[in-house]
């Protein structure tokens, strides 16, 4: 007996149209669906997993927001060690509330506006931001936020990637002290007194006020040098800049020039004798002894004088003008100040 199902008719080219033979037919095509259907959960399912793994093991912290409400979703155990939290601290809670960054060099209002408008222009923003912890401690991070769409390309989801840069700006800042400033008595350099007089000069042409510059070298100090030698002479230098320092304002800047050669930058000094009175104010820092290495050591000083904009209208000039001064006050006798001729 045939079981075969007939065709009500034939094709008009004379071959028999596509029909099922029987129920074993579709079966096995059934199975190659259902099996393709399985393998694409399967890879599905696997790629999920991969992403969670490498999401949840990633070295870089990391956070993942909502993008209509801001919470977070997930958070690696990288991320909360940055945060000092714990996952249900931050888990379905915004960043905002959370407080999680400060703004490094504006206010915190102004960091979360500059995000929200990267993210809503560009589906990005990058920069730099603090992580105030609880234990006060102020940590500086590098943060990276990039939108995740979905398949019709709609931003669902944030993904916030940050990174410590504190080693980075600490090596920056040895950088720079290195680059500003003397590293044995700590005092600015020439360089860095250069460049604060040049924006002390700009704000007294804008304001019309005074600059004063102080030229001051210690006297006998080569000798100190041959009698005790270079590290006694290094460590009476370190007490003399800590008097200097002490000397003036706040505001002042200190400089460290060479060889027992220091200079003092006096922004808007109150009146036309102000650099006279820290002329003084210094004198009087060095009149006493100092003890180094276990010796009472003496020095003396000489001090020469530039005003802005009587003896010049910028740093070299001022400068040169000061350096006639201490030349005329070494001529004059021990312990005296001079101020220098105009030098353009």
């Amino acid at each position: 007996m045939n079981d075969t199902v007939s065709p009500p008719g034939r094709a008009a080219s004379g071959q028999r149209p596509f029909v099922l033979d029987n129920v074993a037919t579709i079966e096995p095509l059934l199975a190659k669906r259902a099996g393709v259907e399985a393998t694409e959960r399967s890879v599905d399912t696997a790629g999920r997993t991969l992403w969670e793994q490498a999401f949840t093991h990633s070295p870089a912290p990391s956070y993942i927001t909502d993008g209509p409400t801001g919470r977070c979703e997930y958070v690696n155990e990288q991320m909360l060690a940055l945060l000092g939290l714990k996952a249900e601290e931050v888990v379905g809670r915004t960043v905002q509330e959370l407080k999680l960054w400060s703004g490094l060099d504006q206010e915190d209002e102004g960091l979360y506006e500059a995000m929200g408008d990267g993210l809503q222009k560009r589906g990005a923003w990058e920069g730099k931001a603090l992580r105030r912890r609880l234990n006060g401690q102020a940590l500086p991070v590098s943060l990276s936020i990039h939108a995740l769409p979905n398949e019709n390309g709609v931003a669902t989801h944030h993904i916030t990637v940050a990174s410590d840069i504190s080693r980075v700006q600490d090596y920056e800042t040895r950088l720079q002290q290195l680059a500003l400033y003397d590293p044995l008595t700590g005092l600015a350099n020439r360089l860095l007194l250069m460049e604060r007089g040049g924006q002390a000069l700009l704000q007294a042409e804008r304001n019309d006020e005074q600059v004063g510059l102080l030229l001051i070298t210690l006297d006998g100090y080569a000798r100190i040098i041959k009698g005790y030698g270079q590290t006694t002479a290094d460590n009476l230098l370190k007490l003399v800049a800590n008097s200097l320092a002490l000397a003036v304002r706040a505001s002042d800047t200190v400089a460290y020039l060479q060889a027992g050669e220091f200079a003092v930058l006096l922004p808007r000094p109150s009146d036309a004798g102000a650099a006279q009175v820290v002329a003084s104010k210094i004198f009087a820092a060095l009149s006493e002894p100092f003890l180094v290495d276990g010796r009472q050591i003496s020095i003396g000083a000489h001090i020469g004088i530039a005003r802005y904009p009587s003896e010049g209208l910028d740093m070299p000039a001022l400068l040169r003008a000061a350096t006639d001064g201490l030349a005329k006050a070494q001529s004059s006798g021990p312990n005296k100040f001079a101020t220098g001729e105009r030098c353009d």
